[in-house]
């Protein structure tokens, strides 16, 4: 009965995913096709794919270890603790990720292959939301998260060592991570903008690569507890499964149970980040305006800075204020 389930479930799962490659379309298009010419800047090391690059290495990559998850589910006879750890930030990331990138105004490559912009659940993202950032958000978490408590468990361990030093080990590591990867790296090669970001917070202040000191640190929780929720106890259970164990609707279904508690525990964990960007844009702090970088798109002014400052429009005052 299972097999058949499981056909059933990666035919519709590949039929979603080959209707959204079918309507996607990479930028400029809709409400973002206007003719504009902006300076241009250097791009990272005098290359000029870094787009097209991150997103074929991304695919290539997550495809690989899904595959190496499913295959060492399949020859230890049982799931692999990553993979409903993965499906739920899988879930987690394409439910939130539109309106994180609406809390910290952050612009995002038109030429990243994204979802219709005419698609309402997405149409709160100051540009476009890229296909990629739904495969690989799951994977900029999971990764240091995995590292850390397979280290830990090949070192000796204990499994009933405190959750508190797992998520503490894991945040040191993810910090740093995080700041060149995310930071340093993403915003370098332009792959989204910070438009707005508070003087007293900014990094690398009116570049088209600023972003806020905060993000490292607030990404890093959600690491943090991506890797409680891999931690497992000396009964080779998860936090997650454990807590659904409690919960009389999820104990019968084990494996939906922990994609159930991951997916909330997870969303909890991303707050920080998104409820730090948020108050900057409620407070109206976000003071220091990144170059509008992007050719062909409307700049995005909800709140009308970057006409104040003489940037030059047509402006787009997006979905929300």
């Amino acid at each position: 009965m299972r097999r058949p389930l499981a056909i059933a479930g990666f035919g519709v799962g590949a039929a979603l995913i080959l209707i959204v490659l079918i309507t996607a379309e990479k930028g400029p298009e809709g409400r973002i096709l206007v003719d504009r010419s902006v300076e241009a800047y250097p791009q990272l090391w005098g290359y000029d794919h870094w787009i097209t690059t991150v997103q074929v290495a991304t695919l290539i990559a997550s495809s690989l270890f899904l595959a190496y998850f499913v295959l060492a589910s399949r020859r230890n006879g049982r799931l692999h603790p990553a993979l409903p750890v993965l499906a739920g930030l899988f879930v987690m990331g394409g439910l939130t990720d539109s309106l994180a990138n609406w809390a910290s105004s952050a612009a995002m490559n038109p030429e990243l292959v994204h979802y219709p912009t005419s698609w309402w659940f997405f149409d709160v993202s100051p540009t476009t939301e890229p296909i990629i950032n739904t495969v690989a958000y799951p994977y900029l978490f999971i990764f240091p998260a995995l590292a850390v408590t397979t280290i830990l468990a090949r070192r000796g361990v204990r499994p009933s060592r405190p959750l508190w030093t797992v998520f503490g080990i894991t945040f040191a590591v993810a910090v740093p991570l995080n700041w060149v990867l995310v930071n340093l790296f993403m915003c370098r090669i332009e792959y989204w903008t910070y438009t707005q970001v508070p003087g007293w917070a900014v990094i690398r202040g009116e570049t088209p690569w600023q972003y806020s000191w905060t993000d490292p640190l607030t990404l890093s929780v959600l690491t943090g507890v991506t890797a409680v929720l891999l931690w497992r106890d000396a009964d080779g259970n998860s936090a997650a499964n454990r807590i659904a164990n409690r919960i009389g609707a999820l104990r019968p279904h084990k494996v939906l149970g922990e994609l159930v508690v991951v997916v909330l525990i997870t969303a909890m964990a991303y707050v920080p980040y998104n409820a730090v960007w948020a108050s900057f844009r409620l407070t109206d702090s976000a003071d220091t305006l990144a170059p509008w970088i992007y050719e062909n798109t409307k700049v995005y002014d909800p709140k009308g800075d970057y006409a104040e400052a003489g940037i030059p429009g047509p402006y787009f005052e997006g979905r929300w204020p």
